[in-house]
């Protein structure tokens, strides 16, 4: 693999207008309406989009939620992927290819929010990305090696550019505590988002033991050789 470049893709700005259209949504059934747009110069954010389930009475069937579009701080080409919604019966006319951020760039973010911030679901999810590196045998791979590292060290750049506390953070990364942050995660989380308090809507509850395993088998090397 080449080091990471801009995707021209990944690049283009988003038109609110475009998204808000569709976003929303109406049907006799379901209604999803946008009340509100905030665009900015990375980052659009539609608040509050309401969400009226037209078939039920229960109390929760009209909610409001917000949601965030992000064109900022992507470093790799997008890959495509098709589209996994898990219901037990046939929801689209035909199967649909959807793009999602490069999976070294998701393990990439993850690793370095949670050197930054500690909170268990970014172990969690890298452990999950461990064995998915190890499925494939990409962590014996010194391309993934050196795409995923050039990836961390580009998102570490921008985040210490966020604030003087984020400068602060990323400069207290040395190579070792970046390493005992990720073996001794226990050392490390955060208390107010341990791992005890993660919920999971699909399979059962891996061990912390499990977690550290793919860590230490799987992204040790992958960021360390």
């Amino acid at each position: 693999m080449s080091q990471p470049s801009q995707s021209p893709a990944s690049r283009i700005a988003a038109d609110p207008e475009a998204l808000r259209l569709a976003i929303s949504y109406d049907e006799p059934e379901i209604a999803i309406a946008v009340e509100g747009v905030e665009p900015g110069k990375d980052l659009i954010t539609f608040q509050p989009v309401t969400y009226t389930a037209r078939f039920s009475e229960l109390p929760g069937a009209r909610d409001q939620f917000s949601l965030s579009v992000a064109h900022r701080g992507i470093e790799l080409p997008s890959v495509t992927r098709s589209l996994r919604h898990r219901y037990p019966f046939p929801l689209l006319a035909e199967e649909v290819e959807v793009p999602i951020m490069h999976p070294d760039e998701i393990l990439a973010e993850k690793i370095v929010a949670w050197w930054l911030f500690g909170h268990a679901k970014h172990y969690n999810d890298i452990a999950f990305l461990g064995i998915l590196l190890g499925a494939s045998e990409q962590h014996m791979d010194p391309r993934t090696h050196k795409q995923v590292q050039d990836v961390v060290e580009e998102k570490l750049a921008v985040n210490a550019k966020v604030s003087e506390r984020h400068k602060h953070l990323v400069e207290g990364l040395t190579p070792g505590e970046r390493q005992r942050r990720l073996t001794d995660p226990d050392g490390h989380v955060d208390p107010k988002r341990s791992f005890n308090l993660l919920s999971f809507f699909l399979g059962e509850r891996p061990s912390l033991a499990t977690l550290k395993m793919s860590v230490d088998r799987y992204v040790m090397p992958v960021l360390f050789q």
